[in-house]
């Protein structure tokens, strides 16, 4: 699969699976590239069995063989580490716990006001809802001591709350002043932070009659979120270059400046504990040393892979870091001049908070779910890897033989690049004649590359080292997918350039292609597959054409997906997955259809991808769906489990630089895909394990 017009696509990695139950040998079949009867098998030895697929381009079967899994690492299970979970219908801004309780601030989707949301977590990590409090305003930040909750209610002031009867929570007393957007509780005073309205120290020994005692302004710009310790008031305002005070609230009546945090970042959450504030900036978390909280100094900054920390927790010697860019980190700080992560828990979509709830850790993921996680499960799988990089350049689609990878990099045209080393090696680059890579399959020792206005360039590639151009066959219009068995190619056509459509070409004589047939399609398919003597097609859902007579390909079956838009699809045996965005919200969703009858595609299940997708492969009972860049989400692949087709789920998460553009599979436990890492193209090896 080609996405021109993304500006920076590049190889990121491939992610082999090391299967670890029962006995005899791993070996593939092709698949989501097309079938024929030349080319390669590519097999490796293993315990267990788990069917591969061909490179998206296509292979063929019989020939040669050998290992795809050089240094495989001892395996490790994938399997979630949710434990039990709710839906969420927007997302949570901040959580206290108490004992086994938790306490959610819930910002909702449909317009109405944000409330606090009550959940016990019960031994064997069953969540369930309880209460709600409902408040005038719009609640931002809570405290909790006992059974009592104290909540920064936006315009509503601060709001106190009686949850003694948690399915029946009720306001007992209130104290309207402005805005309040953060609130803390130590001793007999409540702490509150409101906008422009600076810190209100309040009475609340009689939280039925709250009182004001006094209020400190000291700084410039909205205050938000707060921390108090030990008599010391920790406040982020958003404004200057020192975002963080740290007030000196011993004496209620005469709070007083006590330090300013020196090149301090603004942070959307803050934790003073013991002697060390924790402060999430949406970029990293910035660790300082308050032992001596007039002067305050830094000690590190926990940056984790990817984006967004919003929230972080202490617990002990561990830190629980909330990120809205991939997921749940947990952090040693034993060292706090030093953190060190631990594990990472990148399922679903992005988090807001974490905290840990009865030896488990309750994240909530944004739009998604309240999910309960054991964090020892969470910290088993290991994802070691290597990589290469590229010259700067397009990569825009990937082929495979298993031994090597072949890629249509924009005006670099065709690189091969080894995997059967350790570390991925290129071993040629060879431009394109009046053409440039766009899209490139493989079959029967030959690459086959979509070169735009070029056509189709037809590579013999049996010397990987030193490829050499066979032909290259003038279309109608811009070539932009291809997908190849041994005999005919199947090239789509840019319908802006030409005609459109697909041209079909035999390529028996890979020296003098010629186009045999064509297929009228109104639009530019998504993607295509060739498998098994059909053509899969995307295009607004799911198109079959019998290709059994590539002479006369006719439509088979028809699949529509109402109001989505296709991404990318991909077949193995009688499974297809379908690849959308939902035009209502623009979340990706994949499909999964049964295709036993072609003439009826009969859809089994969904899941949600809690952004847009870009790409999607196969291999064996996982799709790997490469997730674009959205609101509050970083790039990565989802991993779905599709174990029962009727109710797939993302089971794991691999970090990504950019959009995952492309993916393939490559040998039978092994995936491609493509993705521009950190400003160059890179080749990174992840390897997976199957449970």
């Amino acid at each position: 699969m080609r996405r021109a017009l993304l500006s920076s696509i590049a190889l990121l990695g491939f992610l082999s699976a090391c299967s670890d139950s029962g006995d005899g040998t791993t070996s593939s079949t092709t698949s989501a590239g097309g079938e024929g009867t030349g080319g390669e098998t590519i097999t490796a030895t293993g315990t267990g069995a788990s069917g591969g697929l061909g490179g998206e381009g296509g292979m063929g079967t019989g020939g040669s063989t050998g290992s795809v899994c050089p240094e495989c690492p001892a395996c490790t299970e994938i399997e979630d580490a949710t434990v039990s979970s709710l839906p969420l219908e927007g997302y949570v801004l901040e959580v206290e716990v108490v004992g086994s309780r938790m306490y959610a601030v819930e910002q909702l989707t449909d317009g109405t006001l944000a409330e606090v949301t009550i959940y016990d977590v019960a031994a064997d990590g069953t969540l369930t809802k309880r209460g709600t409090i409902a408040t005038p305003g719009n609640a931002d930040d809570l405290a909790v001591v006992d059974d009592t909750v104290f909540i920064a209610d936006g315009d509503g002031g601060l709001q106190i709350a009686d949850a003694s009867n948690p399915d029946d929570p009720v306001v007992i007393g209130s104290l309207v002043f402005g805005a309040a957007y953060g609130v803390d509780i130590e001793g007999d005073y409540a702490f509150v932070t409101g906008g422009g309205n600076g810190l209100r120290i309040i009475d609340v020994s009689d939280p039925t009659m709250p009182g004001l005692v006094s209020v400190w302004g000291g700084a410039p710009g909205p205050f938000h979120a707060i921390s108090v310790d030990d008599g010391v008031a920790y406040i982020s305002v958003y404004t200057g270059s020192g975002n963080l005070y740290a007030i000196d609230v011993s004496t209620p009546t005469s709070p007083a400046l006590l330090s300013t945090f020196p090149d301090s970042p603004s942070a959307l959450s803050i934790l003073a504990k013991d002697g060390v504030l924790h402060a999430a900036t949406g970029y990293d978390v910035e660790i300082y040393d308050i032992s001596n909280p007039a002067v305050p100094t830094h000690l590190s900054t926990f940056d984790p892979t990817g984006s967004g920390p919003h929230y972080a927790w202490r617990e002990g010697d561990t830190m629980i870091v909330a990120n809205s860019g991939r997921g749940v980190d947990w952090v040693d700080m034993t060292d706090p001049a030093n953190p060190v992560l631990e594990a990472t828990y990148r399922n679903y979509g992005p988090y807001y908070t974490a905290a840990p709830v009865a030896g488990f850790v309750v994240a909530s993921a944004i739009y998604d779910q309240m999910r309960v996680l054991d964090p020892a499960q969470a910290k088993a799988s290991s994802w070691p890897s290597a990589s290469a990089s590229f010259s700067d350049d397009i990569s825009y689609a990937l082929a495979t033989d298993g031994h090597r990878a072949f890629i249509a990099r924009g005006y670099e045209g065709l690189v091969v690049v080894d995997l059967e080393t350790s570390t991925p090696e290129i071993l040629s680059s060879t431009e394109i004649p009046n053409g440039n890579g766009v899209d490139v399959a493989f079959g029967n020792g030959k690459a086959y590359v979509a070169a735009g206005i070029g056509g189709l360039v037809i590579f013999d590639v049996s010397n990987p080292s030193a490829p050499s151009v066979l032909s290259q066959l003038e279309l109608d219009g811009a070539a932009i997918e291809v997908v190849a068995d041994d005999a005919f190619a199947y090239v789509a056509l840019n319908p802006a350039t030409g005609d459109g459509g697909i041209d079909v070409v035999s390529i028996s004589n890979p020296s003098a292609p010629a186009v045999v047939a064509h297929i009228d399609r109104a639009f530019l398919p998504d993607e295509m597959v060739l498998s098994g003597g059909y053509l899969y097609l995307e295009e607004g859902g799911l198109v079959i054409y019998d290709v059994e007579n590539p002479m006369a390909p006719v439509v088979a079956g028809e699949a529509e997906i109402p109001f989505e838009f296709s991404q990318d699809l991909a077949v193995e045996g009688d499974t297809v997955v379908v690849l959308s965005r939902r035009a209502v919200n623009e979340v990706g969703r994949l499909h999964v259809f049964d295709v036993t009858d072609k003439t009826a595609p009969m859809e089994l299940g969904f899941v949600d991808i809690s952004s847009d997708g870009a790409s999607v492969a196969l291999a064996g009972r996982y799709a790997f769906v490469g997730e674009t860049v959205g609101l509050w989400v970083a790039p990565a692949v989802r991993v779905v489990d599709l174990a029962d087709p009727t109710a797939p789920f993302v089971v794991h998460s691999i970090d990504a630089e950019s959009v995952p553009s492309d993916l393939a599979v490559i040998g039978p436990d092994l995936v491609g895909l493509l993705d521009a890492g950190a400003g160059e193209d890179r080749l990174v090896l992840h390897h997976l394990c199957e449970p």
